[in-house]
């Protein structure tokens, strides 16, 4: 038997109880307090101070990209200053897509973007930049290799750009989604690991670049991904099904880049500190003495950014009825207990401000 709910007037932060007592009557209680907390709605971005970190000096650093949690996009404004200039100046005409892009994320249509295409084209296109960008790592190395054909197929992108990208959109959705395979991914390592041909397998695009150009963090990264492969083709699939942000960080890739590249901040960049970042590249890591201190400081860092990347969600409470938590963001929490005939098939919460029905 399937039972329907209706909630008009129920007091906010409260538990409502269907069919609790005797009389027909819905019973409340006090909702925890772990989930009162729970889900807040999401703090917008402002206009106003996305320009002014744009139009400023540090929009060549990536500031503005920072803001917007862009952070691929900031760390690759800090090492080009702003892609030579370019990305720099075009981000002055599309900062407001960009913010509405994070404040309405659902309704953000592509994820690849000419504008985007061309901006890495234009400063780096020679090195395949845009080819990297748009998935194309064969292409990309190629690219990288010949500087774009000499010049030939840099120049045909000019008009292929729009295209390249309109496939990318069609076809990510199923590309991204194919598992991916430890033995290819073991192939592609042995056979060109020092170009990062197996992580532009593994859709990590910008580890695939960084290895290109210091030949596999000097060889290192390579030797270390060859004892890790299988933890990173983990990784890989749990992207690809939602269990794991692409942005999570891993603490042996922190220590990889503070081991190699460390002095010049490079770990800095990779745990979203360019600030740091900047002044170690001035400073040689303070000396060498902040460099130190780091090697103590990273497992926390890393800690703390995966954290505020995702939040731990609240431990539902334990109810022996199926109830309804009502907040004030109208959020709807509904537990089960016995059998699918005893429980609450569909919820319709009416008399507020965006009436939902949850099934």
């Amino acid at each position: 038997m399937v039972k329907l709910l209706s909630i008009r007037h129920i007091p906010e932060n409260t538990i409502a109880y269907p069919n609790a007592d005797h009389h027909g009557q819905n019973q409340f209680s006090p909702l925890p307090e772990s989930l009162v907390r729970y889900s807040p709605p999401i703090k917008k971005k402002s206009l106003f101070l996305a320009y002014v970190l744009a139009l400023s000096p540090l929009g060549l650093l990536g500031a503005h990209h920072f803001y917007l949690k862009r952070r691929i996009w900031g760390k690759l404004y800090a090492c080009t200053l702003g892609l030579l200039g370019v990305g720099y100046f075009v981000d002055w005409f599309r900062i407001p897509e960009l913010v509405r892009e994070y404040n309405y994320p659902h309704k953000r249509k592509q994820l690849w973007k000419v504008s985007e295409a061309y901006m890495l084209w234009l400063p780096f296109g020679l090195l395949g930049f845009h080819q990297y960008y748009l998935g194309n790592g064969r292409t990309a190395i190629r690219y990288t290799f010949s500087l774009g054909g000499l010049g030939i197929a840099w120049i045909r992108d000019l008009y292929q750009i729009p295209t390249l990208v309109k496939m990318k959109n069609e076809d990510e959705l199923i590309l991204r989604r194919t598992k991916k395979n430890i033995y290819t991914a073991y192939l592609y390592c042995i056979t060109g690991g020092f170009f990062g041909i197996h992580h532009w397998y593994l859709n990590r695009s910008p580890w695939s670049v960084g290895y290109q150009l210091s030949l596999g963090v000097f060889g290192l990264g390579w030797v270390l991904d060859l004892i890790r492969m299988p933890w990173l083709v983990s990784r890989a699939n749990d992207e690809i099904i939602g269990k794991r942000s692409p942005e999570t960080l891993v603490l042996e890739e922190a220590y990889l880049l503070w081991l190699t590249l460390g002095l010049l901040g490079a770990h800095n960049f990779y745990l979203n500190r360019p600030g740091w970042g900047v002044l170690y590249i001035f400073t040689l890591g303070f000396l060498g003495i902040g460099w130190l201190i780091d090697a103590v400081r990273i497992p926390k860092l890393v800690k703390d950014y995966n954290e505020e990347l995702t939040p731990p969600s609240p431990t539902p409470a334990v109810a022996t009825t199926p109830a309804v938590a009502i907040t004030s963001h109208a959020q709807v929490v509904t537990w089960r207990s016995g059998s699918a005939q005893d429980g609450i098939s569909g919820i319709e919460i009416q008399g507020m401000s965006n009436p939902s029905t949850y099934l």
